[in-house]
């Protein structure tokens, strides 16, 4: 369980002040050693580590610029490609009436023999 639970209001406020105070030296702390502020690391921290977990640099402002044009050609070229191909569409295949006709009385035959046996599927 935790600590905090069991305290009173006062009690947290003062706990509060107390890490706001902490932070605030550790703030002044790095500015005078010269280290880079809490937040703009902890803004590169996660794309770093995740790139380090995968074992692989992140990508450069360039290489995504480069990879976005060439994503946007190929779009380009496809949508492109796809308006001609609806004007050659292939024609629907039909069948002769008496195929149809073929196909329908083996169907109904099929359901015949399964209601038959009392069932609701083929």
């Amino acid at each position: 369980m935790n600590a905090l639970t069991n305290l009173s209001v006062a009690q947290l406020k003062r706990v509060l002040e107390a890490k706001e105070k902490i932070e605030s030296l550790e703030r002044e702390l790095d500015r005078m050693a010269g280290a880079p502020s809490a937040p703009a690391a902890a803004r590169r921290a996660p794309v770093k580590a995740k790139a380090a977990a995968r074992g692989k640099a992140p990508w450069s402002p360039a290489k995504r610029a480069k990879m976005a044009a060439m994503k946007r050609a190929w779009w380009a070229s496809h949508k492109r490609a796809g308006r001609n191909a609806t004007a050659v569409r292939k024609p629907k295949r039909r069948v002769s009436p008496s195929v149809h006709a073929n196909l329908s009385a083996a169907a109904k035959a099929r359901w015949a023999k399964a209601k038959a046996a009392g069932r609701n599927w083929l």
